[in-house]
């Protein structure tokens, strides 16, 4: 008996442990600001966003800037000799003081059918940006979401579906995360050439103007802006972002309280103010639309937004931080399907429990043995509160942290938790034969139903 009840306290003590894992991936992350004369932007977005062309333009554009050579088969992530080539893997290519980095391509999971792979591109990301970035002093400046705009100049949800991923990847969907100490999110619309943005009115991107040269400019551009068509995409890629975090956050209930709703517009305008939308449009020089003008105002884009994220600097996670760069593992209907199991399981055991406690304070013959036995039961019950206590804290606090729970854990927890309720029933099944037969046949039903309920979840 006394070999049980240490198993109990012990499978307790795991699956708080497991808890407290889970607790931890709903932190957000910390970043310091470091001195780095290095720029690093991180592409992403779905496979066919043009993240590689506009590396490879984003470079060149760095090269026209600072006078450097531009090498068309080693600068080029479309090269096959450029470095580290491999569409599956996440590449890079560094020229002086700027360092870009092409991640793969996350595929369309509107069907869920590419699901798989997504978990394991967020997977190689998390671990390029951990080993490389964020170990070193050079840290991360900004994060580029390329979106591929197409001639009807609409964009969908699957899109958009995309910047989540990588937006958890960092914690910048949570609760209490820094927006003023991390790295710059940015959104480069492409297919989308500037004067199409702006409908043919052209905007001076030239730095070297006074300071009432250049207030007026922004005023004149703001205006521009609001009238844009440009103006319209961001609006519909903030109004889709917006849907899809809303989704994600809501749990199995569906409950999502207006004051969240605000919450969400809050968040996505601090993560992306207006100025962090870019449109560009890359032309092939035997195309009909080609022409040197186009190019340059294409390349000035780029270049403002090197500038940009140059000036806002550059990021490392906090060395005394325990939080890691975690991938989003699990799907939204697994979650559902995890915290139904984990309720269920728990409110289940503890009625079932606390039925074996009213019935053994009534039968119960007031000797030592029996008082053991009644405050085994209490304690049992009071684990499993506990045990939902956590599970619901964390669950209302940060529900999107239950997406970054992988496989291993959540075997582990389902398994630790289902051994718990077993034993627990085992357990109250040894005290049966205190009580006379009729009784006990009464009470072993109950006891019989919490065991074999702990083992059909195991099978």
């Amino acid at each position: 008996m006394q070999d049980q009840e240490k198993i109990i306290r012990d499978k307790f003590g795991s699956v708080q442990s497991i808890l407290k894992k889970i607790q931890n991936f709903s932190v957000p992350c910390q970043f310091d600001r470091v001195q780095s004369n290095q720029t690093t932007l991180l592409l992403t977005g779905l496979s066919g966003s043009g993240k590689s062309r506009t590396g490879t333009q984003i470079i060149k554009a760095y090269c026209q800037e600072s006078i450097l050579s531009f090498n068309e088969e080693f600068d080029n992530f479309k090269s096959k000799k450029c470095q580290n080539f491999d569409k599956k893997e996440v590449n890079y290519i560094k020229k002086a003081y700027l360092q870009v980095i092409d991640s793969p391509g996350f595929e369309d999971d509107q069907e869920n059918e590419f699901e798989n792979e997504n978990f394991e591109i967020s997977e190689k990301i998390a671990k390029f940006v951990s080993e490389n970035l964020f170990c070193s002093e050079e840290g991360l400046s900004g994060i580029i979401y390329c979106v591929m705009v197409g001639n009807c100049w609409k964009i969908c949800q699957s899109q958009v579906r995309g910047l989540f991923w990588v937006l958890m990847l960092f914690c910048y969907c949570y609760k209490g995360f820094d927006f003023g100490n991390c790295p710059r999110i940015s959104v480069l619309f492409n297919n989308v050439g500037f004067d199409e943005a702006y409908d043919n009115q052209e905007q001076n991107l030239d730095q070297n103007q006074n300071q009432n040269q250049k207030q007026n400019l922004n005023n004149e551009n703001q205006n521009r802006l609001n009238n844009s068509k440009i103006k319209r995409l961001i609006d519909n890629f903030k109004d889709l972002l917006g849907q899809v975090i809303k989704d994600m956050q809501d749990t199995l209930d569906g409950k999502f309280n207006q004051q969240w709703r605000q919450q969400i517009l809050n968040l996505i305008n601090k993560i992306l103010p207006e100025e962090n939308f870019y449109c560009y449009k890359y032309y092939k020089k035997n195309s009909l639309y080609y022409s040197k003008d186009k190019i340059e105002k294409e390349m000035k884009v780029l270049t403002q937004l090197i500038k940009d994220n140059q000036q806002y600097g550059s990021f490392v996670i906090k060395r005394q931080s325990e939080i890691q760069i975690l991938p989003v593992y699990m799907r939204q209907d697994s979650r559902y399907l995890f915290i139904q199991m984990v309720q269920g399981a728990l409110n289940n055991s503890r009625q079932k429990i606390q039925q074996i406690q009213q019935i053994f304070s009534k039968n119960q013959l007031n000797n030592d043995r029996d008082k053991m036995h009644q405050d085994n039961i209490i304690q049992y019950v009071d684990y499993l509160e506990k045990i939902q206590q956590n599970f619901d804290r964390i669950l209302s606090q940060q529900p999107l942290g239950f997406l970054k729970i992988s496989g291993e854990i959540f075997h582990e927890f389902d398994q630790q938790l289902l051994d718990l309720i077993h034993i627990m029933g085992k357990y109250c099944t040894s005290t049966i034969d205190i009580f006379d037969i009729q009784q006990g046949n009464t009470q072993r039903g109950i006891f019989q139903q919490m065991s074999n309920s702990g083992n059909q979840g195991k099978g």
